[in-house]
């Protein structure tokens, strides 16, 4: 599992600016793409990280892949653990893709 910190700190080092902000300055900006025609589609997978209302049945998701992973190793596949440098490399891959283009 990779922290989210982890991978804000490596986009940062490779020039991709990251600012952090409030939840609830994050979820007014992605609402205001999200009613962006233009911006729309290349953002709506990011629906998931709008802040949850609690009060309208919002809650955290933990995600765990402890038993896929077990049913994944005695199948025979196995992986190294994610470091920085894997990060660093998978960002390096997305931004040639030109992922991080800027354009949202």
């Amino acid at each position: 599992m990779i922290q989210m910190a982890d991978v804000i700190e490596q986009m940062n080092s490779l020039g991709i600016a990251i600012e952090t902000v409030s939840d609830e300055e994050f979820g007014a900006s992605l609402q205001k793409a999200l009613e962006d025609e233009n911006k729309n589609e290349l953002i709506s997978g990011l629906i998931a990280y709008l802040p949850g209302d609690k009060e309208a049945g919002g809650v955290y998701i933990d995600a765990d892949n402890s038993f896929t992973t077990k049913i994944l190793y005695r199948l025979g596949f196995k992986w190294p653990m994610s470091d920085k440098d894997y990060l660093r490399n998978a960002l390096k891959a997305l931004e040639t893709l030109g992922f991080f283009d800027g354009k949202i």
